[in-house]
């Protein structure tokens, strides 16, 4: 009886060892993920940067592409009624 208890013993603490050495496993997979989730978001928030520095840049320029649109029609409306008999 005794040695049926110790044996299941040894057996549970086998068993709990490997179940210990799955932990430590998957605690290092995690600690890889977390890691490569840290270089995505690292690289996700540079293009990111990179699109509102070109976005800024469009906006920079776009006032004066009103502006000019907006010579143009009134250069086209002056010349329509000076031209118009």
């Amino acid at each position: 009886m005794r040695r049926d208890q110790d044996r299941a013993t040894d057996t549970l603490r086998q068993e709990i060892s490997g179940v210990r050495q799955e932990i430590g496993d998957v605690r290092q997979e995690l600690g890889s993920v977390r890691q490569e989730v840290r270089a995505l978001d690292a690289k996700f928030e540079k293009k990111v940067n990179a699109f509102d520095i070109k976005f800024d840049q469009k906006l920079t320029h776009l006032p004066y592409w009103y502006g000019s649109t907006l010579v143009v029609m009134i250069i086209g409306f002056v010349t329509l009624l000076f031209t118009h008999p």
